[in-house]
């Protein structure tokens, strides 16, 4: 299939910013919209060519999937670091509202408070006693130290993705600001800059224009000096019709 000619050109650079844009949500940027109008217009581009898209592009922010996973794990754990000592303070608060009856019921009672904790006496109901709390209260640091765990690894994968997709983000980038400034490099308003650099180009292309008719010469020239002239074609016919004839 046949290239787009170099009219074309401002499409195709066109076409590559609005992709990126719209695969990054920069379509709504000040320079990114300013300059899509411009390259769609063939507008302002000697303006437009003054300002370095290596240095106006928008940067994007990379956000890896697992961070609001993260987020979420973290905001349990740290929730329910404080859940074993509310636990244990309302069960205290139980216990000792039920020993006060216990005790007045029981007068003559030989129990004291953590004996009365632990058996409850059928006073404090089962849910309070010392052994479930125990168990409740160790069921849940055993869970947050999972969640630690969990957020932890998740936080390490995260980072190191993130760091993946921000290189990933900086090469899109990077490749859409060099197309960019090559196309309006050339609609550059003529100055001593654009001028010295015009003329260098110039000179660099004479100079391998130079060397390759050079190379082209010296190749006729090695060319001829093999190939025989006439007058030497002349004198071996002459050589071997007197060599017949003597014969």
């Amino acid at each position: 299939m046949a290239g787009r000619s170099k009219s074309d050109k401002h499409l195709e650079v066109l076409q590559l910013l609005k992709q990126w844009s719209a695969q990054y949500n920069f379509s709504n940027d000040s320079y990114v919209s300013g300059l899509s109008e411009a390259l769609e217009n063939r507008t302002n581009l000697p303006f437009w060519s003054t300002m370095s898209a290596t240095e106006f592009l928008p940067k994007a922010v990379v956000t890896p999937a697992r961070s609001q996973l993260i987020y979420y794990l973290s905001l349990v754990r740290n929730l329910l670091i404080f859940a074993p000592v509310a636990i244990t303070w309302a069960a205290i608060g139980q216990a000792s509202q039920a020993f006060a009856v216990y005790t007045e019921q029981n007068p003559d009672g030989i129990a004291n408070f953590l004996e009365f904790w632990q058996n409850g006496y059928g006073v404090l109901a089962k849910e309070w006693t010392l052994t479930r709390i125990a168990t409740l209260d160790a069921s849940i640091l055993l869970f947050i130290i999972f969640i630690i765990i969990v957020t932890t690894t998740l936080s390490q994968g995260a980072i190191r993705h993130a760091r993946e997709l921000e290189t990933v983000a900086d090469d899109d980038r990077m490749r859409v600001a060099i197309a960019v400034d090559s196309y309006l490099f050339e609609k550059r308003s003529v100055t001593n800059l654009t001028l010295n650099q015009g003329l260098s180009r110039a000179l660099q292309e004479l100079r391998n224009t130079s060397g390759a008719l050079n190379r082209t010469a010296k190749l006729v020239e090695k060319a001829e000096k093999g190939t025989p002239t006439s007058r030497k074609i002349l004198a071996e016919i002459k050589k071997i019709s007197n060599s017949r004839y003597e014969k």
